[in-house]
C-alpha cells in the first residue's frame, strides 16, 4: 500500500512539475507575442487609422501590410532619432517605449482627425 502511494504522490509532483514549466514557458511565449504586436503592428495600426481617418477605407489586407510597413519604419526612425538627440540606448524598453511612442501618437492624430471630420461633416 505504501510502494501505491509513493507512486502515486511521485506522478503528482511530476504532474505539478510541469504544469509549472508549461505556465513559465506559455508566459514567455505570450510576452513574446505581445512584445511583438506592441513594436510591430500596434504603431503602424494606429497610424495607418490616422493617415486615412476620412475618405476611402481600406481593406483588410491593405490595413495589415500598411500596418506592418509602418511600424517597421517608424519605430526604428524613432529610436534612432532618440539614441541621436537624448542619448538613450538601443534595447528592449527603448523599443516597447518607441513602439508605445508611436502608437500614441497614431491614436492622437487619429482621434483628432475624427474629431474634426465630424465637426465639418455633422
Amino acid at each position: 500500500m505504501t510502494n501505491i502511494l509513493r507512486v502515486y504522490q511521485g506522478r503528482t509532483s511530476l504532474v505539478n512539475g510541469l504544469n509549472v514549466i508549461l505556465n513559465e514557458d506559455l508566459l514567455r511565449v505570450l510576452g513574446v507575442l505581445g512584445g511583438l504586436g506592441a513594436t510591430l503592428f500596434l504603431p503602424g495600426y494606429l497610424c495607418t487609422h490616422a493617415l486615412f481617418a476620412r475618405g476611402k477605407r481600406l481593406e483588410v489586407l491593405e490595413q495589415v501590410s500598411f500596418s506592418f510597413c509602418l511600424s517597421a519604419t517608424l519605430v526604428p526612425i524613432a529610436m534612432y532619432f532618440l539614441n541621436r538627440v537624448f542619448a538613450v540606448r538601443i534595447a528592449l524598453p527603448s523599443a516597447l517605449g518607441s513602439g508605445f511612442g508611436v502608437s500614441f501618437v497614431g491614436l492622437a492624430t487619429w482621434g483628432i482627425r475624427r474629431r474634426r471630420s465630424s465637426e465639418i461633416g455633422g
